[in-house]
């Protein structure tokens, strides 16, 4: 498992996707880039099944199936959490003590069990921390803002977390997914970096 691993939200994969995005698109793909080459990169089931759903119908110009195919076949090389009740349980708990959406708190909850520190989401208030997992908009800040550093005065400075502690998570610190360990999925060098930067202009 990477030392530092950091979740991606649907919403930023779609917008690597989308070519009609504009700077997002631009932001999206060089954070793509930059996870897939760390190895750092997370997502979960979920977001793929949103990704596909998303990207196939509901963005300007949409992905035929084969290349979305494509797309997921190639970020399933990512550490990907696959939810069980007790995650659907434990989403229902943040649900309910943070009010986000539920769908949100899914996600949430596979980034605390990935011991990702990070969430990259357009979705949800950047700055917030749940179950020790701080939320950052990649298209909110510049690039030199991302994992909790902004520039005050050309210094740059730590973002104190806003902590929100709430049942239904496992702090992040603890071991992550033991299913996860010897993935051979995980193992670097198996894809071409580019192949994860698809977009409908192929």
């Amino acid at each position: 498992m990477s030392a530092n691993p950091r979740f991606v939200d649907t919403n930023v994969i779609l917008y690597a996707h989308d070519m009609t995005a504009g700077d997002k698109h631009s932001r999206a793909r060089a954070l793509l880039q930059e996870l897939w080459d760390s190895r750092d990169g997370c997502i979960s089931i979920q977001v793929l099944q949103e990704f596909y759903v998303n990207a196939t119908l509901k963005i300007a110009k949409p992905l035929d199936v084969s290349t979305a195919q494509e797309v997921i076949a190639d970020m399933s090389h990512w550490h990907t959490h696959t939810p069980a009740a007790d995650d659907v349980l434990g989403a229902i708990s943040i649900q309910q003590h943070s009010g986000i959406s539920f769908w949100d708190a899914m996600v949430v909850r596979s980034a605390a069990e990935l011991g990702c520190q990070v969430l990259y989401s357009e979705d949800l208030n950047h700055g917030q921390s749940y179950c020790g997992v701080r939320v950052e908009n990649p298209f909110q800040v510049g690039p030199e803002g991302l994992h909790g550093y902004r520039q005050v005065g050309g210094a740059a400075e730590v973002d104190p977390p806003v902590p929100l502690h709430v049942p239904g998570c496992r702090e992040v610190g603890e071991p992550p997914h033991e299913a996860l360990d010897g993935d051979p999925r995980l193992q670097p060098g198996q894809r071409s970096t580019q192949a994860v930067m698809r977009s409908s202009a192929e």
